[in-house]
């Protein structure tokens, strides 16, 4: 046992000699195994580290090793509780240096692993596909019949060319689109112009109608600092009131979408889902998905897309380098989306959500 600035060390000395004046002896009984007695001692180290006594040389008060209790098993079970702890020591001290380097990973290691594990769970890797799910065809068709029915009665326009790719089982499917993110496996890519209706609010209109009408109380204005961690933040600094909001439908937010900046903080998205009127302010898209009756598309599916590598990179494909990064409306409308049943995507969504919370608690 030493004394001094390493008090509370205790070892067994590898070879016969003299002790110098700052170690105690202890002499043991041979009904006691010494690595065992070690043991004892080392479990007691913090103890022996924190009565030190003596401000010039401190030093340990030798009744405090009269005094502690040491469970005593059969000499023979000392031995076997010795050779178990020498067995697993090795991995102990491996373990405690892995979590002493995970304590000090800084969070971006943890937002690189989350999007890790979101890549992997979009490419259908995390849950296993039920065989007697909807087809990707089916849902194909739901999908165009829902955005046909919003083209006739008005509220979205017809595109002058259409996107939309056939199910991945189409021979050209994949030479046609070679820029997709991954091949997939029943599923099919769709860009977000042909699963949603994106937009914002015009610079003109902000000019001409928002910026001159401002007021304290009425239709809160979603600005781009709204959107932080893929969380909406209800706190407003301008509103307009409702009847200019219904004058400019086209940018009013009026159901559950996806909230995005275009200028500013790329990459960054969050569901709005909240009872009431809102309005896009300037420098924030709104993604609204083509859902009627039926839900073809879940949201928080989208989002879990977007958050991970393969949505990032391709929500920021058209990305400019200006003194604000930006991207175009059209850009947003460019990314490639993959779509799975919707069995399939409720079962990513469930298991994502339980790994993500995990990954935030650890």
């Amino acid at each position: 046992m030493v004394d001094g600035e390493n008090s509370g060390e205790i070892f067994i000395p590898p070879f016969r000699g003299y002790m110098g004046s700052t170690f105690k002896i202890l002499k043991i009984s041979k009904i006691i195994n010494y690595d065992y007695l070690l043991l004892v001692f080392k479990l007691n180290r913090d103890l022996y580290r924190n009565s030190k006594i003596g401000a010039a040389i401190p030093h340990l008060n030798k009744q405090l090793f009269k005094g502690t209790l040491i469970a005593l098993p059969p000499l023979d079970e000392q031995k076997r509780i010795v050779d178990r702890i020498l067995l697993i020591d090795p991995n102990i001290d491996t373990y405690s240096t892995y979590e002493n380097k995970l304590m000090k990973l800084d969070s971006s290691f943890k937002e690189r692993f989350k999007k890790s594990i979101l890549e992997y769970a979009i490419q259908g890797k995390l849950v296993k596909q039920d065989p007697n799910d909807e087809p990707a065809s089916v849902l194909l068709d739901k999908i165009k019949q829902e955005k046909e029915n919003l083209i006739k009665q008005g509220i979205i326009k017809r595109d002058k060319a259409s996107n939309a790719i056939k199910t991945s089982n189409d021979k050209n499917y994949y030479e046609k689109y070679i820029n997709i993110p991954f091949n997939m496996n029943n599923g099919f890519w769709l860009k977000l112009n042909d699963i949603a209706f994106v937009t914002k609010l015009a610079g003109f209109e902000y000019t001409q109608y928002i910026s001159k009408n401002l007021v304290t109380d009425g239709v809160p204005l979603f600005k781009g600092k709204n959107i932080k961690d893929s969380k909406i933040i209800y706190d407003f600094e301008n509103y307009i009131q409702l009847d200019l909001s219904n004058k400019l439908k086209r940018s009013q937010v009026n159901k559950k979408c996806l909230l995005t900046p275009y200028v500013g903080t790329i990459g960054n998205v969050a569901i709005h889902n909240k009872p009431g009127i809102y309005h896009l302010g300037s420098n924030v898209a709104k993604i609204e998905l083509f859902n009627g009756r039926n839900k073809n598309i879940l949201e928080e599916f989208i989002l879990y897309y977007l958050k991970s590598i393969y949505g990032y990179n391709e929500l920021t494909k058209h990305k400019k380098a200006t003194a604000q990064e930006s991207i175009s409306i059209e850009a947003i409308k460019d990314v490639f989306i993959p779509v799975y049943s919707i069995n399939y995507q409720e079962k990513i969504v469930q298991k994502l959500d339980l790994v993500i919370n995990k990954i935030n608690i650890l």
